[in-house]
Order: C-alpha cells, then structure tokens, then sequence
C-alpha cells in the first residue's frame, strides 16, 4: 500500500470517528447538567450480562457489509405512543437519530413499528411475532412492564424470537417514565398533599405552561419533540420561579427514601424466571431501565418543571420518548465506536457471580420449556396492524365472491378517540345474519391445531360483543350471572361442523392451567381464542357462523363477533 493510500484511509477513518463522537455528543448534550450520566444510567442500572458484545457484534457486520440494522418494536400503549401525535413515539425517535448517523457511515437502520395498546403480549406479539416482524430482524423489544403478564407469554415471546432465523437481540424494558411521584416526598408530615399535588401547584404559580385542559393530548398543538427542550416551552426564568416556589412549599425529601431511588430490580422476564434459557442458548438480552437510570435528576428543577412532557398519565410524553430513544441511541453508538476500534473494549467476564456488578442481581425462579407447553406457531395471519406484508387476515377469506356479509373493517372495540394511532385493529366482523365466514389455512404437518382468536375490548366491551373463546369470563358485565362455557360461534372444518360441547376440552387441552399444550395458564391468549380443531397436513378451511349463547332469547338478538386472527399451531 502506498503512503498515499495509507493516509486516504487515516484520514477516512479519522472522519468517521470524528463524525461518531459528534452524533454521541449531540445526545449527551440534549439533556442538561448530567446528561451523559442519565444516558448511561439507563443501561447501566440493570448492565446486560454480555456487555454489549453481540449489539457489537452485529453493528461492525453491518458495517461492513453496508447493510441495514433492523429494529422491530413490539410493547404497548407506551412504545405505541398514545397520549401523543402518533409520530412522537420513541421507536421513530429512535430510528430519526440513528439512521443520519448509519448512513454517514455508510449502512442503514429500519424502524419496524409494531407496537399496540390495550392488550398484553399474546397473541398479537408472542403468538405472531415472527409474522409480525417479518424477516432480517436484528433486534426487537419487549415492553409490556405495566401488564406483568403470565410467565408463560413472556416465555413464548423469547421463545419465539430464539427460532427467528435472524437470532435477534431483545431490549426489555423494566419502566418507561421518570417516577417523580415514587423517589420524591414531601416533609410536611401527616398530611394528605402529596409532591405530585405540590408540584403541579407550584407550576401554576409560576409558568405559563401549567398542568390544565391546553395540555390534554387531545387539545394539544403539534410541537416536533426538541421544542419541549427549548426556552420556547418552559423559560429558565420560570424554572428559577418554579424552583424557588416549590421550595417554599417543602417538596424534597429525596434523601429521606434511599431505598426507592431504583424503583425497578429486574425486567419482569427476568422476575419470572423465563430470560435465563434464552440468554444461555447465546441470545442477547438488554434491559432498559429508565427509572433506575433517571433517579438522580428528579430533583433538578428543570426536569421537574417538565414533568408533563416527560409523562402523561401512565405514558411517556414527547420527552419522555425522547430520553428513551436517546438512551438506546447513545447505546448503540458508544457499543459501534468500541466495535470500530475506537472506544473501551469491555473486558471479558468470567461468567456470573453474586458479587459482580456487572451481572446484576440474580435471577429468581426457573421455568423450563415443558412447563409451558411444547406446541408451537408455525403460522398467523393477523388483523393487528402494522404488520408485515402477507400477514393480514385479510389474506386467508376463502373467497372475495363468497355469499357471506362478514366485513372486515376496525375493531369496534378499538374506534379511535380524538386523534389518529399508529396501532390498528382489524377484524372480521357478523352477526347471526351474516352467514359463514371460511378462511383458508395450511398446515405443515400432522397433528397441527387451528385457533381463532377475537378482538381485546378495553376496560369493558362496546356494544353487545359475543365470545370467541368458549372459557372466557373476562369483559363480561359483573352484575349478570358468570357466562357459559360456549363460543357465540359455530364452527366447522373443511365443510364439517365441529360440536360446540367438544370447544371447552380443546381450549382446556391447549389453555388448561396443569397440562396446557400450547400456552399453559395464559390468560390474555385464552380470554381471546378458541382451538377449533385437530387436522393433518395440508390445506383447509375453517368457517365460522355467529349463533349467539353468551346471553339468552332476545338479549342475543343484537350479538356481533370480532375475528381478528388466526393460529396454527402443532
């Protein structure tokens, strides 16, 4: 190589060392007086086990091979971003500060949104992840904290992951939000004010920017995620006032509550004992742990006099998403410089101890495979949105010419209120003069099982929703008497009934709490769905005709039924 050579490739390197650090200091100087702290903090309070070697690993092959780095994000109403426009969320964020960043470097990053609200992990991610996500992902994340789901859904999601042939990384999130209201008391004694009171009291009396109507999601005016750290939002000058006014009213008790400055000690999937096997089949799996990470600013008056656009209600507001993806941002970037060289390399762990603070605690519990059961999806077509093409149930009718007055349309259950989201639910939609719906299905194998599965309703059904699942009680009016074990479907199989008194001991045999085969003690999934049969290799069809049960006579007269996915499973 001659020294001309030599020197265009220092200086190329150079260049993009240069260009990496600036895009690392650009997000540790977005958020004041400890930025880089908080930023680290979030990944550092629960510190992954590999430290960071395979996200290394899988950055530097990237890079050489100008490819593209794919995140598919699956959670919640938080990762979805209600309470917000439906573009503040942090999986855009994240994707909008590391793709400049990528392509600078020469490869790429997708963001696969695929988060929705109002439902925990399965079916909709566990149960169709893979289809959901679709191919060449590199990384997903887990964020159902709020739900504490039954172990054996979270057991499925990594399952389910650990198949993908992309052998995609998991970051699972412990929380989402700045607990203000958790590590900050008051010393006023016994009295019924508490901080959260306080502060909002103190806000009023000092900012322009107070906690009313103006900022209901609903009411609130389109700002880009950055004006929330502007002087525009929120003045120093009023956070001086904020600051001295919430002083007056003896709000910071801080280091009176040590032991709640970690609000999360594990991930949910680590509490349950279900990450273990997936970490030592050589899987990555990264914690995010935003409240642990942000215990030291809750009491700096800057990040207090903008609680509100860091969380609204249970969700994270603009801010809130924003401190999110910028964590797993300065993450990513730090763990590419070290493997381009040209950070720390992370020395290399003996393996787990109770005394290494590199590994965390430990893991409680112990859940192996057979406890869960030992079916598995092989495939799922879905009325979840978004989703990966091919995916939608839509796909699987019979025939557009069919006879049958089925619509496929939004879920009732899911009508959007005051603002656009990026979650959508599909549905096939009937009533008892609708006639037979039939989808089309293959199954790969002997001995495959066929589920339906109906749309979640909210805290309560709208309407006078029938069942799909014959064991469900859930949503159902607390002031009738428990419903029956029926589906408010009739069912058949390539053209032949199926007896609805058989539907509860298939449901019991792949639902059942002792001796599930499919999902064992799962309880969203079995509030939702109904194995329908057993059926041999090939191509089938399952039909589906409402003929209401749940409610008697002339109060079923009005029953509509939701199908919103369908299973194979064996």
């Amino acid at each position: 190589m001659t020294s001309m050579s030599k020197a265009v490739l220092f200086a190329s390197a150079a260049r993009l060392a240069a260009g990496l650090q600036a895009a690392i200091d650009k997000l540790e100087n977005m958020w004041p007086q400890k930025g880089k702290e908080i930023l680290e903090g979030i990944f550092g309070a629960l510190p992954p086990r590999d430290e960071g070697r395979a996200l290394q690993e899988r950055l530097l092959q990237k890079f050489q091979k100008h490819g593209t780095f794919v995140f598919a994000a699956f959670g919640s109403s938080v990762s979805a971003g209600h309470d917000n426009f439906m573009n503040q969320s942090w999986p855009f964020e994240l994707e909008r500060m590391l793709k400049p960043t990528f392509e600078d470097l020469g490869f790429g990053f997708e963001m696969r949104q695929r988060s929705a609200g109002g439902f925990g992990e399965m079916p909709f991610g566990a149960g169709c992840l893979a289809s959901r996500a679709g191919e060449g992902v590199d990384a997903l994340s887990w964020e159902w904290h709020y739900f504490r789901d039954p172990p054996c859904e979270g057991h499925h999601f990594l399952n389910e992951a650990a198949a993908m042939k992309s052998r995609p990384m998991v970051f699972a999130f412990a929380d989402s939000n700045i607990p203000f209201d958790t590590l900050l008391k008051n010393r006023l004694g016994n009295t019924e004010t508490g901080c959260g009171d306080i502060r909002v009291a103190a806000r009023d009396a000092a900012m322009a920017m107070k906690d009313d109507d103006t900022w209901h999601p609903d009411k609130r005016e389109y700002k880009p995620n950055e004006w929330y750290l502007t002087e525009e939002f929120i003045s120093n000058a009023e956070v001086d006032r904020f600051s001295r006014e919430l002083r007056s009213r003896k709000c910071d008790g801080l280091e009176e509550h040590p032991d709640e400055r970690v609000p999360a000690k594990d991930i949910w999937l680590q509490q349950t004992g279900v990450a273990p096997a997936f970490e030592r089949s050589g899987h990555a799996f990264y914690p995010v742990a935003v409240g642990a990470g942000t215990a030291q600013l809750v009491s700096i008056p800057w990040y207090q006099a903008r609680e509100k656009a860091f969380k609204y209600n249970w969700h994270p507001g603009p801010l809130g998403h924003t401190l999110i993806a910028s964590s797993m941002a300065h993450f990513f970037l730090t763990n590419l410089k070290s493997a381009l060289g040209e950070g720390p390399v992370p020395r290399r762990m003996k393996g787990p101890s109770d005394n290494n603070p590199l590994v965390g605690k430990p893991i409680v519990g112990q859940l192996e495979e057979p406890q869960c059961g030992t079916l598995r999806v092989s495939q799922c077509k879905t009325g979840m949105f978004p989703t990966s093409q091919g995916t939608a149930l839509k796909g699987s009718r019979h025939s557009d010419k069919s006879d049958d007055t089925w619509e496929y349309s939004i879920s009732y259950q899911a009508a959007e209120r005051g603002r656009e989201a990026v979650d959508k639910r599909w549905v096939y939609r009937g009533n008892k003069t609708s006639g037979e719906l039939k989808l089309n299905f293959v199954a790969p194998n002997d001995g495959m099982y066929v589920l339906l599965c109906g749309a979640p309703c909210g805290w309560r059904c709208d309407g006078k929703a029938g069942y799909v699942s014959s064991m469900s009680q859930r949503w159902w009016p607390e002031d009738l008497p428990a419903r029956k074990s029926v589906s408010d479907l009739k069912f058949s199989i390539d053209g032949n009934g199926i007896r609805g008194k058989d539907l509860p001991k298939l449901h019991e045999k792949l639902f059942g709490t002792e001796a599930g085969s499919f999902c064992r003690d799962c309880t969203n999934p079995a509030s939702l769905c109904q194995p329908v049969a057993k059926v041999d290799a090939g191509q089938h069809t399952v039909g589906a005709r409402v003929e209401p049960r749940s409610y008697e006579g002339a109060d079923g007269e009005d029953t509509f039924v939701e199908i919103m996915e369908l299973l194979v499973v064996g």
